[in-house]
């Protein structure tokens, strides 16, 4: 079989997805297989790369999940695996605080509190923010 890909890593675990990175040990590969599983299901394929990959976007994880990844180089001979590593995308509940002004569509100050602070949007050079109802009237 192939040399065990190394020094698998999550780069980012954010609404966009779970990214993973690790070294391609191997020279002699067909490709990777990403697997992973979570606290109640067993490790199953959810990516199949071409040789010499070295990242993965995990787009389809759901926020509040642990997952547990491995990475294996595989050919003909057999295959081998990474150590694991885990992941979990964690969400963050807001609760609006304040509201400035809203006038003509064009929001001027939002100040949202969250366990560990309060985070300003101003309007001036903000990141943009994405609001979901989470209940209530």
């Amino acid at each position: 079989p192939p040399l065990a890909p190394a020094a698998l890593a999550v780069l980012s675990a954010s609404a966009g997805g779970i990214a993973l990175e690790w070294a391609d040990r191997a020279t002699n590969e067909d490709g990777y297989r990403v697997l992973r599983r979570t606290a109640s299901t067993s490790l199953q394929t959810i990516a199949t790369l071409p040789p010499g990959s070295t990242q993965h976007l995990d787009s389809s994880a759901a926020a509040g999940v642990t997952y547990t990844y491995v990475v294996e180089a595989f050919n003909a001979s057999g295959a081998a695996r990474s150590g694991p590593v885990d992941a979990t995308i964690t969400v963050t509940t807001f609760r609006v605080e304040g509201l400035a002004r809203y006038e003509a569509g064009r929001l001027a100050r939002l100040v949202l509190a969250c366990e560990g602070g309060a985070q300003v949007f101003d309007g001036h050079g903000s990141a943009p923010v994405r609001f979901s109802r989470l209940g209530g009237a």
